[in-house]
């Protein structure tokens, strides 16, 4: 007698049928209350953590497991995803699931860009305040200064990430700068 295997469902944190279902039936009655100009509807508990649930999975991802912000990586996507939850379009034949993976990911980008800015503006901050050019104004040797850095509890090698940091970022930012200039008028008006 030959046996028969069946294979087994697999156990996803979220179905993403019953995901599409749930937010096709919000954005009905999204679109209905904005029609009879009524109050909004709240999203259900169950899309809430299908939000946070995709996100702290996300955040879990190697590309994202090692930010020491993480929870405000999280914080921000499931703000977004609840946010954009009204223009989820299920006519187009997207799933939910991957609406909402794009969604969460992109706010994720936006939360490390504006960390780096500000550790950006903190760095400069430090790099031209007064201490550190008068540490070297007054340091005549190296070793003086490293004596100097020791004693307010800063490295040399501190110094040289933050100076690494600055000089990345700046050039990022150059890059991005001399793009746009460079895009033609053309382009601009195929937009």
């Amino acid at each position: 007698m030959t046996e028969v295997k069946t294979k087994k469902k697999k156990n996803h944190y979220i179905d993403s049928e019953k995901f599409t279902r749930e937010l096709t039936k919000y954005v009905e009655l999204y679109n209905q209350r904005v029609k009879d100009d009524k109050e909004l509807p709240i999203i259900s508990e169950y899309l809430g953590k299908c939000f946070w649930d995709m996100a702290v999975n996300m955040a879990t991802m190697n590309k994202f497991a090692y930010y020491p912000f993480k929870d405000d990586m999280i914080s921000d996507a499931v703000f977004d995803a609840t946010r954009y939850c009204c223009k989820f379009k299920p006519d187009y034949g997207s799933s939910g699931f991957s609406y909402f993976s794009t969604i969460i990911y992109y706010a994720f980008l936006r939360r490390i860009a504006k960390e780096k800015k500000a550790l950006y503006t903190k760095y400069k901050v430090i790099q031209n305040s007064e201490i550190f050019n008068t540490l070297h104004v007054h340091s005549n040797s190296d070793e003086n200064l490293s004596v100097i850095l020791d004693d307010i509890g800063y490295s040399e090698g501190a110094r040289d990430n933050m100076n690494e940091f600055i000089k990345t970022y700046e050039d990022k930012i150059n890059e991005k700068r001399e793009e746009k200039e460079v895009e033609s008028p053309e382009e601009e008006t195929l937009r």
